[in-house]
């Protein structure tokens, strides 16, 4: 069957896809609204919440934006592409915007065509970048998570069996792709091909040691900026978790964000930053009420940068196609 034949329906399953999925936000979300108005009085606390505390939250939030810009440059930069600092800070805010509004992290395939179009990036190569990126994430936030809850389990006898599971193995399965990805016969051609030279790709990447170090530290700092910001918001509530709790929280949080199938993860993050602070005797009105300021603070900055950062993008689009129109 030719390409023509195949695109109608391709193109009919990612509608019926991205239909399901803000399906699925929107019940989310009506079902939380409907709590929220049914206990209203349980959220009557919002009325004392700290705005300094807020505040410094964002400014985390913000920081982790701007180094998310540093990471991608350290990628880009291994794949002989330097990006001055206007422009990488212009896509990665215009990434954080679409990745939240488009289901399928529609933000990193935007930035993949734009890297295509204006500087004649290899796709190839930027999903070597987005599963990286998804690897080192899934690796420090998955060593964080065990660590916390076998600390837990041993000196406070506070075990999870579910969580510790999925963590270790996350733990391991990424720890092995980081540090040992395993060889791939890169010279093959078709679907296979592309995955074997993506494969190889990594290799080297994870073979650059100083390269290596900077990208592990620069993810764990993201990591530790984000919990920043979810420790502020806590206080501003004047939510009773531990900082251990929140430890936990954040970095199984971090890790269901890396989900695609809703617009910024939208139901699955916050699934999983309502249901884990429950663990830790939050109540639910507080727990809800944080995950919901730390979307509020993600949106508002992605909002603010992503959207002329997202003109700027096309800007220069449309003057690399009409050069390359002229030529």
């Amino acid at each position: 069957m030719d390409d023509s034949a195949q695109r109608p329906k391709t193109t009919a399953r990612k509608a019926l896809w991205s239909a399901l999925s803000l399906m699925f936000v929107f019940v989310f979300f009506a079902g939380c609204l409907s709590y929220a108005w049914s206990h209203r009085d349980d959220f009557s606390f919002l009325a004392t919440t700290s705005l300094r505390e807020v505040l410094i939250a964002a400014a985390f939030v913000l920081v982790s934006y701007v180094m998310n810009g540093y990471q991608l440059g350290l990628f880009l930069g291994k794949f002989g592409l330097d990006l001055g600092t206007l422009e990488r800070l212009a896509i990665t805010m215009a990434m954080m915007l679409g990745n939240l509004v488009i289901p399928m992290r529609g933000g990193s395939g935007a930035l993949a065509v734009y890297l295509k179009a204006v500087h004649q990036f290899n796709f190839g190569s930027f999903a070597v970048i987005y599963g990286g990126t998804a690897l080192l994430m899934g690796l420090i936030n998955a060593a964080l998570a065990f660590g916390t809850l076998v600390y837990l389990a041993c000196v406070r006898d506070f075990y999870q069996p579910l969580l510790l599971t999925f963590s270790a193995v996350l733990f391991v399965g990424t720890a092995y792709l980081v540090f040992r990805p395993p060889p791939a016969p890169w010279q093959h051609k078709g679907i296979l091909g592309v995955f074997f030279h993506i494969s190889h790709a990594w290799r080297l990447i994870a073979s650059d040691k100083p390269l290596m170090r900077a990208l592990v530290l620069s993810t764990s700092a993201i990591v530790l900026l984000l919990f920043w910001a979810f420790w502020f918001i806590y206080r501003a509530t004047d939510s009773n978790i531990s900082f251990l709790g929140i430890v936990v929280t954040t970095s199984i949080g971090n890790i269901a964000n890396l989900a695609p199938f809703t617009p910024g993860s939208l139901g699955v993050f916050d699934a999983a930053t309502i249901q884990i602070p429950l663990l830790f005797q939050l109540d639910i009105a507080r727990s809800m009420a944080a995950t919901f300021l730390f979307r509020t603070v993600c949106f508002g900055w992605a909002l603010l940068f992503g959207l002329p950062a997202a003109w700027y993008m096309a800007r220069n689009m449309r003057a690399a196609h009409d050069k390359k129109t002229s030529d």
